[in-house]
């Protein structure tokens, strides 16, 4: 499994915002993405992502419990080969707490 820039390369599976992997966290200013909290920096939006999609309930007040059960259910549904394309935010990825997730679930199977 892999990400890539979906600008500039193939991907199996867009996980930007917008789909059932986006992040619901982002630096950028509020309504310029469809993301529900705004942070100070992309390393806060990904750390911020990791603990939501662990299950960390602070958050529940603000992003709806039933988008988190959509992401892993995402998730869970990936193949191990898959691309995923989003907008090339290395060396900080949202997509980096994907993978991890997967390979929880599958006990590292990659």
């Amino acid at each position: 499994m892999k990400i890539v820039d979906k600008r500039t390369t193939q991907f199996t599976h867009y996980i930007g915002r917008g789909s059932a992997f986006g992040n619901p966290f982002t630096h950028l200013p509020l309504g310029a993405t469809k993301a529900l909290i705004q942070v100070a920096a992309i390393q806060d939006s990904v750390m911020l992502c990791r603990q939501w999609a662990r299950g960390d309930r602070q958050f529940d007040n603000f992003i709806p419990p039933v988008r988190r059960t959509r992401l892993l259910e995402a998730v869970r549904k990936l193949p191990a080969d898959a691309v995923l394309g989003c907008y090339g935010c290395k060396p900080v990825c949202h997509g980096d707490v994907i993978i991890e997730l997967w390979n929880e679930m599958y006990g590292g199977k990659l």
